[in-house]
């Protein structure tokens, strides 16, 4: 499966995973305001053109709507990184949503984590997720 970024960078799209053998995913964890709202970071890595891309998956858990926005943040060699943001979006109970960060050339180690932010601005982090 390739990653095409031109149709998810930078939306909120509904999540289909590509499998396993390319992907990579920090745990999931619960938001800090929220036990309803599941979410973790993955890495994508398309081997054909030898590109990644980091994406936040989130799941609303709850019985109502809620707002989300995140910034997916993606390293390489440690401390260099690019971020990018998916708005705020109203997203329904009961979806797994995913915020696509851009498609970046392949490195030998990338890290990924994503901060959410659900409604009024409360925000937090996922787990770290890494690709080597």
């Amino acid at each position: 499966m390739s990653i095409s970024s031109a149709s998810a960078y930078p939306n909120w799209q509904p999540w289909v995973s590509p499998g396993a053998p390319n992907l990579r995913c920090g745990p999931t964890t619960t938001h800090a305001s929220s036990a309803n709202i599941a979410m973790q970071t993955c890495i994508i890595r398309n081997p054909a053109n030898d590109s990644y891309q980091a994406v936040a998956i989130v799941v609303n858990n709850h019985t109502d709507p809620v707002f989300l926005k995140a910034d997916v943040i993606l390293l390489e060699h440690s401390d260099l990184g690019t971020v990018n943001t998916c708005d705020k979006k109203t997203i329904s109970a009961g979806s797994r949503v995913a915020c696509y960060g851009a498609t970046m050339p392949y490195n030998r180690t990338v890290t990924a984590y994503s901060w959410v932010y659900l409604n009024a601005g409360l925000e937090d982090n996922t787990a770290t997720a890494t690709y080597s």
